[in-house]
């Protein structure tokens, strides 16, 4: 563990989830209640669907920001920074009055989420150099997004019922507002930072291409990736298709998103047990197959049946689901490995690939939806065997993370156990 850093594993991980939760509590707050806020502003379906595009788009692409920053300037301040956008993204949000005022609002609430985020895997990245340990961290964190998918919609339908819609920005604003004043007086700085002569444009750039071409990036993150993408493409579809193909109530479908969520907490939990003990590549393909088979029962739950079968099709989702995050734990820790000396720029080249992809998968099922989980099938499976393509071809080139002498250590306490998480 890094000497800069004095809290346990578990202090740690209850320091992080807040951080990494900010965006997906934003998505899952939010989509209840988005019929009411388009009645209210007179908007349309296509502006209203913007106002989650574009969020997914500048999660993405302020990683590319954040990153070289915080390895320039350090966690603490990119971390206060976000904090501050979020701040005041929640109060632009909360007056809006117009539609074009809530997508500017939910652009600052992207670019502060996202920073928030990135530094806090950076972090991890600081603390945790051994390579099982980091990965294991990460599945860990993953939880956070897991509890968001349980509980937010059905905060997010409270909050809208007794006060209004925007009692879910005054609520998002009370806890990063709150997280602000915590992170100024507890977060301690991990990050070895570089020297103000290596930050300039050229070499950020630098940085950025060794990572694309690095084996590590081109391997990993695209799993990653696949797994979010197939979360976010459920998020779009899963409206639709079982509220006004199925028929099922708000409450029910709340409840069955919700054991999406509860899938997706567990199997981050699993994945950062078995890393700990199997390795990365073997939990990997483990993912990998599990979100096959997924895929295969979502497109037979429609081919195999008259109507649309519910329980062949959940059943399905939530194998997919399980799948996919054991592939975003192992991807991203599997990226991350060989960038001990750039976690800040490694991380927001793997975020930004991870909430592009996602963006572009929801935008394309959502065009292809006919009625049936079809799009979300194919989109999803083609995306898995090109992620099992690309492994075959190129798994014995992937690097390992160099073990120091901090790792060493790490991985000698892991083994007699004085670690606890």
């Amino acid at each position: 563990m890094s000497r800069r850093w004095h809290y346990s594993p578990l202090v740690t991980l209850m320091f992080m989830i807040p951080l990494v939760s900010f965006y997906s509590f934003a998505l899952d707050l939010y989509i209840p209640l988005l019929p009411e806020i388009q009645k209210e502003m007179g908007a349309s379906r296509v502006l209203m669907q913007y106002t989650n595009s574009l969020f997914m788009l500048f999660c993405g692409l302020g990683q590319l920001c954040f990153g070289p920053l915080s390895d320039r300037y350090g966690r603490k301040p990119i971390l206060l920074m976000s904090c501050s956008i979020l701040v005041a993204s929640n109060i632009t949000c909360a007056f809006s009055s117009q539609i074009y005022t809530l997508l500017v609002g939910r652009i600052l609430q992207a670019i502060g989420a996202c920073g928030c985020h990135l530094t806090a895997f950076a972090t991890i990245r600081d603390i945790f150099p051994e390579e099982k340990k980091s990965t294991e961290m990460f599945s860990y964190l993953n939880i956070s997004n897991s509890l968001s998918a349980i509980f937010a919609p059905s905060i997010g339908s409270f909050l809208g019922s007794f006060f209004s819609w925007h009692a879910i920005f005054y609520a998002q604003f009370t806890t990063s507002f709150l997280t602000f004043i915590y992170c100024f007086i507890s977060f301690q700085e991990t990050s070895t930072r570089q020297n103000h002569k290596s930050f300039g444009v050229m070499q950020i750039i630098q940085n950025y291409l060794t990572i694309f071409f690095h084996v590590n990036y081109q391997v990993y993150t695209l799993p990653a990736a696949c797994g979010m993408a197939t979360f976010f493409s459920y998020y779009c579809v899963s409206p639709y298709l079982y509220q006004e193909v199925l028929g099922f109530d708000t409450l029910s479908f709340g409840l069955l998103y919700g054991t999406c969520g509860i899938t997706f907490f567990i199997g981050s939990y699993i994945c950062g047990l078995a890393v700990a003990r199997a390795g990365i590549l073997p939990n990997l393909i483990f993912g990998l197959v599990l979100h096959q088979l997924g895929c295969v029962g979502v497109l037979l739950s429609f081919f195999c049946f008259d109507t649309l079968s519910i329980v062949t099709l959940h059943s399905s989702v939530i194998v997919l689901i399980f799948g996919s995050a054991f592939m975003i734990g192992t991807g991203i820790g599997g990226t991350m490995a060989p960038f001990a000396s750039m976690a800040g720029a490694a991380f927001a080249m793997i975020s930004c690939y991870k909430f592009l992809v996602a963006d572009l998968s929801g935008d394309l099922v959502i065009h292809f939806y006919d009625g049936t989980p079809l799009s979300m099938g194919f989109l999803c499976l083609g995306f898995n065997l090109l992620c099992c393509l690309v492994l075959f071809l190129f798994h014995h080139k992937l690097q390992r993370a160099k073990e120091t002498k901090v790792g060493k250590m790490v991985r000698a306490m892991d083994q007699t156990g004085d670690q606890i998480l």
